[in-house]
């Protein structure tokens, strides 16, 4: 009797174990992200933006809000491009890599397609643009708040 308690016993313990280890926060690998063609912008939500990020090639990560916004909180491995500050803003895009995929986000829509569209002007062949935090499931790009003041 003690033999079939433990393997009752058992047999829940795995059976949580799979149902836990398929309640993950990250999507499964089937979120499709469509490539924008070279001098276009592909407007893309948290979901396909968290698929970029895990995927297997190096995604820039840009927020284009002034840096005091930053500051206040930005999605964790966001990158600062202040797009207020011209100098800054030349500065930085002079550092990038045109080759590379880049996703900005900012404050809101407009000024969020309004980075995408000088990204494109600029000579990047792979922009998305991921709108602004207020659109957002947190669960698939949280923002880290630990320069709040």
């Amino acid at each position: 009797m003690k033999n079939g308690r433990q393997r009752f016993a058992l047999v829940i313990c795995m059976a949580a174990a799979v149902l836990l280890g398929s309640c993950s926060k990250n999507e499964p690998a089937d979120v499709v992200v469509p490539r924008p063609e070279s001098g276009t912008i592909e407007k893309i939500d948290s979901r396909q933006g968290r698929a970029l990020l895990d995927g297997d090639r190096r995604v820039l990560l840009l927020d284009v809000r002034t840096l005091r916004e930053y500051m206040l909180g930005h999605v964790v491995g966001a990158q600062i491009g202040d797009m207020a500050d011209q100098e800054r803003w030349d500065f930085r895009l002079s550092e990038l890599d045109r080759n590379e995929p880049v996703m900005v986000y900012c404050r809101d829509a407009k000024c969020s397609n309004e980075a995408a569209e000088l990204l494109v002007e600029a000579g990047f062949k792979e922009v998305y643009d991921l709108g602004y935090p207020g659109m957002w499931d947190s669960k698939y790009l949280p923002i880290d708040k630990r320069g709040k003041s």
